[in-house]
This record gives C-alpha cells, sequence and structure tokens, in this order.
C-alpha cells in the first residue's frame, strides 16, 4: 500500500480503495483455528457475558462451536466469526490510512443475502462492518444467481441502504454486463433507484481480453451501457443531491435470526427476499430495518413486516412499545418465536397471539432450481402453500389480534417463496422477465389494506418498478421495467410540490398532471427512465 500510495499520481480521483472481493468463512472456522481458540474468552469477556449465561463454570473454559445445540454458546461464538471478520476488514482500512488518509476503504460482497437468504452466511455482518467503521464505503455486486429475477437487487440495495445509514457511508454496486441488455439496464435502474451513487460496470472478458476490448465479441452491450448512462448523466446533479424517501413501510432484517440459520438453507430469510418482491409489486416501497433500529428508527413507520425467526431478547420491549401505540406488525410463519440463545421469545402472550409449533416439511433451496419441485402441501386462497405451515391455537392459518391501540397481522405459510416459485418466463432469453402467479399478490393486497398502508408512489404494471428520490433542486422518479419489453405505463405520486417543469429523459412522456398534491404521468419507456421533476 505504501508503494502504491507513492505511485499513484492523482489519489482525489478514487472513489475507494478496494481491500477484498468476497470476503467469507466457514462457520466451522472458529472451532478449528487455533487462534480463533485463544482469542475466543477474551471476546466473551469484552462482551460482559458470564459463564452462567453460556452453561460454563469458567470462561477461559470456552471454546467455539458451530453446533446450534450449544445455546448460547453457539450464538456467541457466530457473533464471534462476523466480528473476527469486521477487524479483519478494519485491519485493511487502518493500514490504508497510514498511507491515503483521505481515501475510503471497501471490501465487495458476495450476494448471499440473495443467494443463501442469509446476510452472514459467510461471517460478514454488515452492520457491525459499517456501524464500527470497519470499512468507509459501502459495496456490494448484482450476481444474484439462482434468484429468478435480478429485481431483488432492490432488497440487497435497501439492506446496503440501512447498513450504512448510521455511519453516513455512501454505497455504491457492481453492475455484471454477462447478461441480456435488458436485464443489465432494468437493474442498473432498480440499484439508482434505491439508493447506490456509485456503479461500476463489472466485464467477465474471453479469454483475449488482455488484448482488445472485454465485449468485442458483444456489440449489443455498448448500446446498453449508453442507455443507462446517458440518461444517468442527465438527472446525476439532481441524484447526487437526492435521498431515497422514506418507505411506506418497514422490514426487519435480523442477524440473530441469520445467525441461527447460518448453518442450514435459511427459509425464513428467503421468504424476506421474495415477500419484499411481492410488497413491491403491490407498489409498497419497504425501506430495511436493522434489530438495533427498532430502537431508534421503528417510530418513523407504521408497519413492519417480519419473516425472522429470531430477535435479541432485549429489543422485545420497544417492538410491543410500537404496537401499542399503534402500529401494525405483520408475522410470517415461524417468525420471532425464539431469542438469541435459541429460547422461546414469549412475544406472543404479549402480543395477545396464540400460535401452534411450526411444521417445517422441506427447505426450500434455490428460486429458480430446487424450488420448482417442492411438494404443494396444500392451498390458500388459491396460494400454494410450501415449504411449512404455522397454525393458531383454534387451528386458523391467520390471525389478527388487537394489542393496544396497534395490532398484529399473522399468516402461517410462506407467500413470497409460494409467489416466486410459480413465476414462469414470459420473454426468452431475460432472466428477469416472468410471469407471476395472481393468488399471492391478491393475498398480500389483503394484508396491505388490513395494515392501513396507502403507497405514495404506484404504477398500473406489478412489473414496472418505480422509486421516489427527492432533492433540494428537483424530485427524480427511477422506473424499471422488468416486463422485457417496451411498455407505456401510468404513475400517480401523492403529496408533492407544484412542479414547474416535468420531463422524461429517455422515455416518451405522453401526459401528465398535477391537482392538488398528486402527479399523475403517462409514459412509454424500454428498460429503464427518470422522470425529472424540477421544484418551484
Amino acid at each position: 500500500l505504501k508503494t502504491y500510495a507513492e505511485q499513484l499520481d492523482n489519489k482525489k480521483s478514487l472513489i475507494a480503495l478496494n481491500l477484498m472481493d468476497e470476503p467469507g468463512s466457514t462457520p466451522d472456522h472458529v472451532k478449528t483455528c487455533p487462534h480463533c481458540i485463544k482469542g475466543f474468552p477474551a471476546y466473551l469477556k469484552q462482551c460482559k457475558l458470564t459463564p452462567e449465561a453460556l452453561g460454563l463454570k469458567n470462561l477461559n473454559e470456552a471454546k467455539p462451536t458451530d453446533d446450534p445445540v450449544a445455546g448460547a454458546l453457539f450464538y456467541w461464538s457466530m457473533r464471534y466469526r462476523n466480528h473476527l471478520m469486521t477487524e479483519l476488514l478494519r485491519l485493511g482500512t487502518t493500514i490504508a490510512g497510514r498511507f491515503m488518509p483521505d481515501t475510503r476503504t471497501m471490501v465487495n460482497f458476495a450476494t448471499e443475502l440473495i443467494y443463501d437468504g442469509n446476510m452472514v452466511q459467510r461471517g460478514c455482518d454488515w452492520y457491525e462492518v459499517y456501524d464500527s467503521g470497519a470499512l468507509t464505503h459501502g459495496w456490494t455486486e448484482d450476481w444474484n444467481n439462482c434468484s429468478k429475477t435480478y429485481q431483488t437487487v432492490g432488497f440487497q440495495c435497501d439492506t446496503m441502504r440501512s447498513a450504512c445509514r448510521t455511519s453516513s457511508v455512501p454505497f455504491g454496486i457492481y453492475n455484471i454486463l454477462c447478461r441480456s441488455p435488458w436485464d443489465i439496464q432494468a437493474k442498473g435502474f432498480a440499484a439508482i433507484g434505491h439508493g447506490a451513487r456509485v456503479m461500476h460496470l463489472f466485464n467477465y472478458g474471453p479469454y483475449y481480453t488482455p488484448t482488445t476490448d472485454t465485449n468485442s465479441q458483444r456489440p449489443e452491450i455498448y448500446e446498453t451501457i449508453k442507455r443507462l448512462t446517458y440518461a444517468t448523466g442527465a438527472v446525476d446533479k439532481h441524484l447526487q443531491q437526492a435521498k431515497v424517501t422514506q418507505g411506506d413501510a418497514a422490514q426487519l432484517l435480523s442477524v440473530t435470526s441469520d445467525i441461527w440459520n447460518c448453518t442450514k438453507d435459511n427459509v425464513f430469510g428467503r421468504e424476506r427476499v421474495y415477500l419484499n418482491l411481492l410488497l413491491r409489486h403491490n407498489n409498497v416501497s419497504i425501506d430495511v430495518l436493522g434489530e438495533n433500529e427498532l430502537v431508534n428508527r421503528l417510530n418513523d413507520y407504521r408497519t413492519l413486516f417480519v419473516t425472522d425467526s429470531h430477535l435479541r431478547r432485549e429489543l422485545v420491549k420497544p417492538l410491543v412499545d410500537w404496537v401499542k401505540n399503534g402500529g401494525t406488525l405483520y408475522l410470517g410463519a415461524g417468525a420471532l418465536q425464539y431469542d438469541e440463545n435459541g429460547r422461546p421469545l414469549g412475544l406472543d402472550e404479549q402480543l395477545g397471539l396464540r400460535r401452534s409449533a411450526l411444521s417445517l416439511t422441506k427447505l426450500p433451496g434455490r428460486a429458480d432450481q430446487e424450488m420448482q419441485k417442492l411438494e404443494k402441501l396444500g392451498e390458500y386462497e388459491g396460494m400454494s402453500l410450501l415449504c411449512g405451515t404455522q397454525k393458531t391455537a383454534d387451528k386458523a392459518m391467520t390471525a389478527k389480534a388487537a394489542c393496544g391501540k396497534g395490532k398484529v397481522l399473522f399468516f402461517g405459510g410462506f407467500p413470497g417463496i409460494s409467489y416466486i416459485a410459480g413465476a414462469k418466463s414470459s420473454v426468452p432469453g431475460i432472466y428477469s422477465a416472468l410471469d407471476y402467479p395472481e393468488a399471492p399478490r391478491r393475498f398480500i393486497a389483503g394484508i396491505i389494506r388490513q395494515a392501513g398502508i396507502t403507497p405514495r408512489l404506484t404504477t398500473d404494471n406489478y412489473r414496472v418498478e418505480a422509486n421516489l428520490q427527492e432533492g433540494p433542486q428537483a424530485d427524480v422518479i427511477v422506473i424499471s421495467n422488468w416486463t422485457g419489453k417496451p411498455q407505456t405505463v401510468e404513475l400517480e405520486l401523492h403529496n408533492v410540490p407544484s412542479y414547474r417543469q416535468v420531463r422524461s429523459v429517455s422515455g416518451k412522456l405522453l401526459h401528465h398532471e398535477l391537482n392538488n398534491g398528486k402527479l399523475s404521468l403517462r409514459v412509454t419507456i424500454d428498460a429503464g427512465d427518470y422522470i425529472e421533476c424540477i421544484k418551484p
């Protein structure tokens, strides 16, 4: 790094210094590495744990384990693994700071959040990394293999934006180019719409790339890149000043749940990804909240969607208080039943909910592979029930419980998994162009009505996604078209100022009307577009 810094002509030209690609370790690493074993007791003492809390006689005798049967010891072993990764990354940042003090540091986090439905499958806790300052620039990629649609990049970016929020760290993403031209554009517009402020168009070129251009065998990629970058350049000055508007609702990402499911296929995390997609297909924009944000940010929202199985016990009170003060909590099958030590959380009793045990028959696997072979366990309102079910004490699949001024909505299935598993390809050669089953979308629409959610920005085509970014001089609507074909769509945006100009950047604006704080638009678009709304 010292040599690199000395040879670099213009350090100010760097966006960030990439220290590593796809860092990670296996869950069993901490139990076999002599250095990790040696440092474990000191870590437990640093966390102010007692031997009794871990079922031990003496903390000095503690050894890491990857066996969930160990309860609290397993949880803290996996927390220790995450911590070691954080400190490894911090070491890179510290060394870089000696020679390049003004340069941000990053790594490219792998896509296990989507691929495995588990953020800490490889031991990388984005929240701990960025909250602690171990890295100073967020980054991931939109590879997202086996997800069946690259629209999952929206959830991925929302999670990265959430993890970077406390430290106000910017984030960016690799847009992988070995995709269809349509997919490249759609995911590019989506990532920007969800808050990415840097994008690297990433090549996997042919064997002869050292001597020629990496896409010389795919000339259609040049038009694709132009369509995305040219349109973005037209609104770049507004995007750089804008912020993603607050979501219509929030969704929990519990690292505790991911820890407890890091040694197996995470049905709760996969449901989290595809429930997010299902909500998006009902025009509901979602903000991801980390566990700690239940204390200081949950009050900004009226509805919280939760699919995660575990939650730290200390967070039960702020969650219950929020519901009692008027919040609506959606709980999926098996959600929030255990604490960080693997013991019953006792949340149901405080919420007035009575659930039987979750019956999990089959883990889901990957959306475009194992999910296609899942045996249907039955139907609910025309929606296939997959993987498992949970019922109330009255043997019902759904429940609505009043709790103070708020309420709890429970469904004992996995509608997100049913939704993606039932999706079928609609345009050959375009991975993300799918026709989705209507029943899960109709079911979630009912949940949205019960929760009283009114989306601020809507489109009349569920496969065309619109995101709002608000800035001091202009608001920008970012549109991603996942149909695989040009579309004419109608949009409505509520609670807006009297814009003095509204224009489409790369599409064709056919009509727009501003009336009583509502902007109505009709626009023809290809894979994506920006609607620039200039303020008075």
